[in-house]
């Protein structure tokens, strides 16, 4: 091993795995809080409509935040919420887009979002693209 090589190795320090347990801002360890999907679902649906989503923009919303969570894909799950509101108070995500179509073939299509939740452009997407594949016979 080259002397560069041995003095990096030595100059590492050592990696600290942080606590997987929750903490309050005080650094309290609490008990996480569990929250039945049902009971999340339209609560986060709600939020969302009171932030002007409409009906079903909402509810493809909380469905997707939701699923995320019982998939264990936290990240992309419920606390998602807090972000995407302050995103909407600051102009960021538009709750109410007027989605476009710009461009489309027998087989494509691009869409403008308006900046829409992505979920809500993509579910739009993905239901135009089912839509061809049939049309096409696929």
């Amino acid at each position: 091993m080259s002397q560069s090589r041995k003095r990096t190795a030595r100059s590492r320090k050592p990696v600290r795995k942080p606590s997987r347990k929750p903490t309050t801002s005080h650094g309290d360890h609490q008990p996480p809080v569990l929250v039945r999907a049902e009971r999340l679902r339209p609560l986060i649906a709600a939020i969302f409509r009171a932030l002007g989503a409409p009906d079903a923009d909402a509810e493809t919303v909380a469905e997707i935040l939701v699923e995320a969570d019982l998939r264990s894909v936290e990240s992309h799950g419920s606390t998602r919420v807090a972000g995407y509101a302050s995103m909407i108070r600051l102009g960021l995500l538009n709750p109410r887009p007027k989605i476009q179509l710009l461009r489309e073939t027998p087989s494509t299509a691009m869409l403008e979002g308006d900046n829409a939740f992505g979920m809500v452009v993509a579910r739009r997407a993905m239901e135009m693209a089912l839509d061809k594949a049939s049309r096409a016979g696929i």
